[in-house]
């Protein structure tokens, strides 16, 4: 795939993903929340455009005391890719800090795509 064509999609709540050089053609696209990032897969999904990397991060911040994670966006991509028509994506990173979140992910996803853990490179910027 030419890089000017090049889409990495992070969802995470907090971190920030270090820019590529604008000259690389590579666009990133960062997610904040569970459903911002489902809307921008679908969108990717229905318009048949490849991702080269969705980076997923599995705790996703608070709502009225209760832990939001990324599991609407596993199930989605479980089950489209269960009935055949999967994401168009080369990658997925798992980069979360949540050993059991982690090892949940990678069991669902890496029956239908292309799985690995590791970590975002994140902004010099960002404090963990």
């Amino acid at each position: 795939m030419p890089k000017e064509f090049y889409r990495i999609v992070v969802i995470d709540d907090i971190r920030v993903p270090l820019a590529p050089d604008r000259s690389s053609g590579i666009t990133v696209e960062v997610a904040r929340t569970p459903n911002e990032g489902l809307a921008v897969v679908q969108a990717y999904h229905r318009m048949n455009y490849r991702i080269g990397e969705l980076w997923l991060d599995h705790d996703m911040g608070w709502v009225e005391g209760d832990t939001v994670t990324i599991w609407p966006v596993v199930r989605w991509l479980e089950e489209i890719a269960h009935a055949g028509a999967p994401l168009d994506v080369e990658w997925i990173f798992i980069h979360t800090s949540n050993p059991w979140g982690r090892d949940q992910m990678k069991a669902a996803l890496e029956k239908y795509y292309r799985v690995s853990v590791g970590e975002l490179l994140v902004d010099k910027g960002w404090a963990s």
